[in-house]
């Protein structure tokens, strides 16, 4: 019988930022611990994206204790020591967020690079984000992550993948929080429920990829049009192209690398 393991934890503390590599986290309604709590909003409190700032990716972001540390090479660093509640409403695709605000200071310093008006926001106390209803229930909750609140790849997959390339790419281009070894490829997307650890998650849909994907993860820049170009022929679903699944958690609890994974429901 195959042997699945987590051989990759990842969070990553602002929304389109660099990751954090992990030995263990804490799994928590919205997701793992410390997982985009925070975003970078335009003037307009919109949220930003690789998709429309590539150079995000070129961000440092790491968690210490309650505070959020910043370091970019060019621009140096900042520490975030507190966020102020705003009772502006922040906006991340069909959700309007009640945010606090991370100060002038942090907001001057990201606009060196991101543009005048942009600012640094999290979840004002007592504010959360709901999960689209058609893939979850009625209390299931998100951070600032696109749709759900943990994307788990597996291994084999993106070898597969790779295989169909000319160029292969790293995992980082996928942004995982969980990374699984063991599978066959493509088998995670029909794994229903599965624990990880103390926590069991439902797999809610397969994850859609976008223009992120074809972003260089350490220069921020823009590649061509890989890996779309190859899933579009291989993974397409409607007129979206997947890699990857999105997960609930159905317990809360802790993983680590290393856990075995065991597939509880097949569907």
């Amino acid at each position: 019988m195959t042997t699945l393991r987590v051989t990759g934890l990842f969070i990553y503390p602002v929304k389109g930022m660099r990751g954090v590599a992990l030995t263990e986290s804490d799994v928590r309604l919205e997701g793992l611990k410390g997982d985009r709590l925070t975003m970078v909003v335009g003037p307009d409190g919109q949220f930003l994206s690789q998709r429309t700032h590539p150079q995000l990716a070129c961000w440092n972001a790491s968690w210490i204790g309650n505070h959020l540390y910043l370091e970019h090479e060019l621009y140096g660093h900042h520490m975030v020591n507190a966020f102020t509640p705003t009772g502006n409403l922040y906006t991340i695709w069909d959700n309007q967020v009640l945010g606090a605000d991370g100060g002038d200071e942090c907001a001057s310093f990201l606009a060196q690079d991101l543009g005048e008006g942009t600012r640094l926001v999290t979840f004002a106390p007592g504010a959360s984000r709901p999960v689209d209803q058609r893939y979850g229930q009625p209390n299931d909750i998100v951070s600032f992550a696109d749709g759900y609140p943990a994307l788990l790849t597996t291994e084999e997959s993106l070898a597969s993948l790779n295989n169909q390339m000319v160029e292969s790419l790293p995992m980082d281009r996928f942004r995982p929080n969980i990374v699984v070894s063991g599978a066959n490829p493509w088998d995670e997307d029909g794994w229903k429920y599965l624990s990880i650890g103390e926590v069991e998650f439902e797999n809610a849909k397969p994850c859609d990829r976008c223009s992120v994907t074809t972003v260089n993860q350490v220069t921020g820049e823009k590649t061509g049009d890989e890996p779309l170009r190859t899933l579009a022929k291989t993974r397409r679903l409607g007129n979206k192209v997947t890699f990857g699944i999105n997960l609930i958690p159905r317990t809360l609890g802790t993983i680590k690398l290393g856990d075995l994974v065991h597939i509880t429901q097949a569907g």
